[in-house]
């Protein structure tokens, strides 16, 4: 339906909504300063997205980009496993076959560091490039303050995102079981409601900073580890020279934890593979009683389980609630040969009005405009506890789930390794972490500015 929505269409339904007088005016001043410029119908785009609902809930949007603007998008829809390495490999490339990629907190200081992506700051002060009415104020603030790194803007927010518990209301009532809320009730749910038909809980295993460690880090931050010497768990690194700290008690007893729920069977077969698509799929399918993934999948749930799915906080641990925390943006390749098409399809696909329609048809809450998270139209899709959920997160979000440091791509993959050799059975946690430890330090010795 999307595919063959017209502007005019598109606006009078906004319109209708109450949207018109607040958020029209930053898409059509984009959109009219676009027709008239160099960019136009000559120029094409390759944009890079995550194959996660925002990335799915835009595709069919994007023709409306087109004909406004006469910029073709060659709009890749690429898995999160595997669209960091392919957007490393064109980035360093530099030889334009790459304008607009997804990213992430986690990748912005090792891309810029590389020199692979371009600072956005003046291209977003050129009205002839944003429009009149670009209103960057209206982000989330979070969300806009990671998109700064050593004092300048390198992305614009597409995705907020966070994590929360997911269960079953008929499998919980059936055991007698409440809802847990720390760590270690959740264990105790687990072996309360576990069966060999329906498994009590599904998480992801699968190798990787976005896959395993973006669950994981809640178990761990929660048990009290951290990643570097002198940092407080989900914190900022400390100045100077950094060391890694992977195998305090804290961290240690944070992946003990973490596999207790693969060794000990409360997840289904096969687990330690599953990132996102394995576990949200389990989890609609039915099998798995409880799931721990990202909000912006709770649409889905209400959408293939109805009143049976409920929504909670992401469980805390003895030395907090650490739910997770990553602004998704929209990155600038510094290779890119059409950099002012580039920054407009950027504008336009997180303008207010085009995220309220993205997120309709991705089915997800995440949106990083204020004006759209708030405005009635959202919240007509969007079940109401799943809002109450997000917002008991909010006060724990923390810029640095993924640790904002250029090494912390790589530490985190070691560690992501010693996750899957510790819920296999194949190290002991303490040995897993040890290995990665002794990596960490490797690495660290030879890249002192990381």
């Amino acid at each position: 339906m999307t595919q063959t929505v017209t502007r005019r269409g598109l606006l009078k339904r906004l319109a209708q909504g109450g949207l018109a007088l607040t958020t029209a005016p930053l898409w059509t001043g984009m959109v009219l300063s676009a027709c008239g410029s160099s960019s136009g119908g000559s120029s094409q785009i390759t944009v890079f997205a995550d194959a996660n609902p925002q990335g799915e809930g835009l595709a069919p949007l994007v023709p409306l980009f087109e004909k406004e603007t006469g910029i073709k998008v060659n709009y890749q829809v690429i898995s999160e496993t595997e669209i960091t390495n392919k957007a490393s490999v064109a980035l360093a490339a530099g030889d334009g076959s790459l304008d607009v990629t997804w990213g992430g907190v986690s990748q912005l200081p090792r891309w810029e560091t590389a020199g692979w992506i371009e600072p956005l700051d003046s291209y977003l002060a050129d009205t002839s490039l944003v429009g009149k009415q670009f209103n960057p104020s209206d982000f989330i603030p979070a969300c806009w303050q990671a998109t700064l790194w050593q004092g300048k803007r390198y992305g614009l927010p597409t995705l907020l995102d966070t994590n929360i518990l997911m269960y079953r209301k008929d499998i919980l009532a059936e055991h007698h079981a409440s809802v847990p809320e720390t760590i270690d009730e959740l264990l105790a749910v687990c072996a309360q409601v576990n069966s060999t038909s329906i498994p009590a809980i599904v998480l992801r295993g699968k190798r990787g900073v976005h896959a395993n460690i973006w669950i994981f880090n809640i178990f761990f931050y929660g048990e009290g580890g951290h990643y570097y010497q002198g940092q407080q768990p989900g914190g900022p690194v400390p100045a100077g020279k950094l060391a890694a700290d992977l195998t305090s008690p804290a961290a240690i007893k944070g992946l003990e934890v973490y596999s207790e729920f693969f060794l000990k069977h409360y997840t289904p077969s096969g687990s330690a593979a599953f990132d996102f698509p394995e576990t949200t799929a389990t989890f609609k399918a039915g099998r798995a009683a409880m799931l721990v993934d990202d909000i912006a999948f709770g649409q889905e749930m209400v959408s293939a389980l109805g009143d049976k799915v409920g929504f909670a906080p992401a469980p805390r641990g003895p030395a907090g609630q650490y739910p997770g925390f990553d602004t998704q943006m929209w990155f600038l390749a510094k290779g890119s040969r059409n950099k002012e098409a580039a920054i407009k399809f950027m504008v336009w696909s997180t303008s207010p009005e085009i995220q309220l329609q993205a997120a309709k048809n991705g089915q997800y809450i995440g949106v990083t405009r204020q004006s759209t998270f708030n405005d009635p139209k959202f919240k007509e899709f969007v079940r109401p506890d799943l809002l109450a959920a997000f917002k008991a997160d909010t006060p724990h979000l923390d810029l640095n789930h993924f640790v904002i440091t250029p090494s912390f791509d790589v530490i985190g993959d070691y560690v992501s390794v010693a996750v899957t050799q510790a819920i296999t059975g194949q190290l002991s946690p303490q040995a897993a972490l040890a290995a990665a430890q002794q990596q960490a330090a490797s690495y660290l010795a030879t890249h002192p500015s990381s």
